[in-house]
């Protein structure tokens, strides 16, 4: 018996409970249920009430004007202590170069870029001479086409070029011309470069780091698409001469190919040009003349 008043005890407990789980429930859903019946009926108010409407909407209004300046704030904060950073460091030895990178140059030695640039050891790496100033320094020479800057703090300037490569030279009295394949002219020389030579042109412009300009524009666009396909196929002419639609061109000295120059293009475009150069390598030749025709040679 007093196993079963026990367990009856426990049973009439376990109901207390959850009758006042339920009643809990009941409340909190009452509330709720109270609380959204609150704030239809304020809708309905203000919705009612012209006047509160207004009110409401200045109210909200008001809000997001608030929420607006404490976002204008913070950013003018951040910025703000940004700049006094930047201020506190480049006044600081804690950013003197100490290290400068040069990347992507073939035809000047790092020294020389450096000495371009105006950029030296021990120099405040954020404003001394800048990162504008380094850039405007080193394109002024016609062999750099492009110029990236960039600071690794806390003491290293890493410079990054782009140089033209020199391609060709075309001969102007006792001096050569040397431009790239875009006709940009890098420099003159009196002495004769190991580029190929486009002889034929009459100059009519030739200032650094400008295009080279003739006094026959088909003449010299011909030219350098020719020089451009050399460069393309992979191939190299000594010499490019074109006369009127005529073209010849120096394999070697002593071997030369001449022919319409549409046909001479399209022969290297279609890299037949390589195909008969192999073919002439493999059988020892190394002088003569290829007739290029629409037909072959």
């Amino acid at each position: 018996k007093t196993d079963d008043t026990s367990e009856e005890i426990d049973t009439c407990e376990q109901k207390d409970e959850n009758e006042e789980i339920l009643t809990e429930g009941s409340i909190l859903i009452s509330d709720e249920e109270n609380e959204e019946k609150e704030l239809e009926e304020e809708n309905e108010r203000i919705e009612s009430d012209p006047e509160l409407e207004e009110i409401y909407q200045r109210i909200q209004q008001r809000k997001i004007i608030r929420k607006a300046k404490r976002r204008k704030r913070g950013k003018i904060l951040t910025v703000i202590s940004a700049i006094l950073i930047l201020l506190i460091l480049s006044f600081s030895k804690f950013v003197n170069v100490d290290r400068i990178v040069v990347k992507g140059n073939k035809y000047f030695l790092k020294s020389e870029i450096i000495s371009m640039s105006h950029a030296k050891m021990g120099n405040n790496l954020i404003y001394k001479p800048g990162k504008n100033k380094i850039r405007s320094y080193l394109l002024k020479n016609p062999y750099i086409e492009k110029v990236h800057v960039r600071r690794r703090l806390p003491s290293t300037l890493v410079i990054s070029i782009k140089e033209r490569e020199q391609l060709a030279a075309v001969p102007y009295d006792e001096e050569y011309i040397v431009t790239d394949v875009d006709r940009t002219v890098l420099r003159r020389t009196t002495d004769m470069p190991l580029l190929t030579i486009i002889e034929g042109i009459k100059i009519k412009k030739m200032t650094p780091g400008e295009k080279l300009e003739g006094e026959d524009e088909k003449h010299i666009n011909d030219s350098y698409e020719l020089l451009k396909l050399m460069k393309e196929h992979k191939l190299f002419f000594k010499k490019i001469k074109v006369d009127k639609d005529e073209t010849t061109i120096y394999i070697y000295d002593n071997l030369i190919c001449t022919g319409k120059t549409s046909d001479v293009k399209t022969t290297i475009e279609k890299n037949r040009m390589q195909e008969i150069l192999k073919t002439l390598m493999d059988k020892g030749v190394k002088r003569g003349r290829i007739v290029i025709s629409e037909k072959g040679y």
